[in-house]
């Protein structure tokens, strides 16, 4: 049996030495940001830069804490589940006792997440109890297209599509203008995610060519829509904000409308997706007839290039 994450898990993985937020790393000086600058799109249009610095600082912690529970949910809600199907099924009997270990690291990734809100917030904050982005909500209904057992199917592709691209706000590892804590959280979380990319493209290699053609159809009609819905903006998270630090409705209407220009953000997707897209050529998926057209259709025909 071929388990890749025996000779490095017991050492490597994040939970076993990562201790949990501590009182240092917490502090926040006055110079340092609670989100990387560039990831705060709000903050470039005029009527937030003009309301001066603490407005743009509690938007970014804002979006800190929108961006900490939407990853929890991710985890959750979407990643162990997956896991779990892996470990109940015959679908991949290879990466069983792997998918136990990932599914321990998800979750203390989650545990990390609800950590640092909590010892940051003193209870002002909202985003206490993990939050179900509209990219995340819309991402899972996905998995309603069809019959229960499909259901679980499209959830593990979901599950590998999303584990593969290589999130933008994972740069907030290295961007020392952060507070500690959120640079030693992400840091530690791109480590895992590092591993998890490798067991998750091997696991969909291992488990497509497996399917029938029916189930290889139904992913290959699907994967358009799982890589849009997972790059849906979350514009109902951004108006939430606005509107709790004082902008007016045509304030805000105008902020977010000048600021997301189109629903799905493709220039993000064209940073993120490459491992994916290298996993579903690896596996066969764009061996499908219509499968590289269905892309193209769904406005995606530029990750090819």
């Amino acid at each position: 049996m071929n388990h890749f994450l025996d000779t490095a898990w017991n050492e490597k993985a994040c939970i076993r030495w990562l201790s949990l937020t501590g009182s240092e790393s917490l502090t926040v000086a006055n110079h340092m940001n609670y989100f990387s600058p560039h990831l705060v799109r709000v903050n470039s249009h005029p009527l937030v830069a003009s309301k001066g610095l603490y407005l743009v600082r509690a938007m970014q912690r804002r979006q800190l804490y929108r961006y900490l529970a939407a990853t929890e949910a991710i985890e959750i809600e979407m990643v162990n589940p997956a896991l779990q199907f892996v470990m109940a099924s015959e679908i991949a009997p290879r990466f069983v006792l792997d998918a136990y270990k990932v599914y321990t690291d998800e979750g203390f990734h989650a545990l990390m997440c609800m950590d640092l809100r909590k010892n940051i917030s003193n209870n002002e904050m909202p985003y206490l109890l993990r939050y179900k982005s509209f990219a995340l909500s819309e991402t899972l209904a996905l998995t309603r297209k069809s019959n229960d057992d499909d259901a679980n199917l499209i959830l593990l592709v979901i599950a590998c599509v999303n584990e593969t691209m290589i999130a933008s706000s994972l740069s907030q590892a290295t961007d020392s203008s952060v507070f500690p804590a959120l640079r030693e959280l992400v840091m530690a979380h791109a480590k895992d995610e590092a591993v998890h990319n490798i067991y998750f493209t091997n696991l969909m290699v291992d488990f497509f060519p497996r399917l029938s053609v029916r189930e290889q159809n139904l992913i290959a009609e699907l994967t358009p829509d799982i890589f849009n819905s997972l790059h849906l903006s979350d514009i109902a998270g951004v108006e939430r904000d606005l509107r709790a630090e004082g902008f007016s409705d045509s304030e805000i209407d105008s902020i977010i409308g000048e600021t997301f220009d189109v629903e799905v953000d493709h220039d993000g997707m064209t940073r993120v997706c490459h491992s994916s897209m290298r996993m579903l050529n690896k596996c066969g998926l764009f061996d499908i007839k219509n499968a590289k057209s269905g892309f193209v259709e769904n406005g995606l025909g530029y990750l090819f290039q």
